[in-house]
């Protein structure tokens, strides 16, 4: 559906959590913030995806614990685009484990004064996001833990590409490792079986080598 609503609005979408929550395929435009999770009950398996989300005055996601001791967890925010704001692109906005396992990926970021900053929150991977201008690119403080960092692109910005306490991220490397088999030598002439070879044409044993 498209939200339009009037300039400074508090939020396009407002939620306090509800378990396999989905915001899914909305254009928001114009609000106070895009979308607002205000966590006040224990909530998993969250999908924020493929939204347009544009010309907020502050926020455009934000994720909040509204309530002390509540928890969220396996969220996905992903696909989104994402423009024009004065404040963050993708927030966790308050301290510390209360949010985990989270996936940031292949969202289109332009134009906000930080796209992805993490106040909060534990196992949280970030990759694949395009981020154009604005003034930083992925800000990571103290309060948020177990943060991952695959391959973003991060172009134009006026400020820092990676700021906050984590200036130098955990970057997760994607090339591929092998274990070679270990085969003992032979003489000329002799053939070397793994251990678990059934000895057939084709190999039917799924040998480890």
């Amino acid at each position: 559906f498209l939200n339009t609503g009037e300039a400074g609005a508090t939020a396009g979408i407002y939620v306090t959590g509800a378990p396999g929550l989905r915001i899914i395929g909305n254009k928001i435009l114009g609000f106070q913030q895009g979308i607002h999770c205000f966590v006040s009950v224990n909530t998993s398996s969250f999908t924020i995806v493929g939204n347009s989300i544009e010309n907020q005055a502050t926020n455009c996601i934000v994720f909040e614990q509204g309530v002390a001791g509540r928890t969220l967890g396996s969220v996905v925010v992903a696909g989104n685009e994402i423009a024009n704001t004065a404040a963050q692109g993708i927030q966790i906005a308050t301290t510390g484990t209360w949010m985990e396992n989270v996936s940031i990926s292949g969202n289109t970021i332009a134009n906000v004064t930080t796209a992805i900053l993490l106040v909060g929150g534990n196992k949280i991977i970030i990759v694949g996001n395009q981020i154009t201008g604005g003034t930083d690119g992925i800000n990571v403080g103290t309060g948020a833990t177990n943060v991952y960092i695959g391959p973003n692109s991060i172009i134009g910005v006026a400020g820092s590409i990676y700021a906050g306490a984590m200036t130098t991220p955990t970057l997760l490397s994607l090339t591929p490792t092998w274990t070679n088999a270990q085969m003992p030598a032979s003489p000329n002439g002799t053939l070397v079986y793994c251990t678990n070879c059934t000895i057939a044409n084709p190999c039917a044993g799924g040998g480890t080598g």
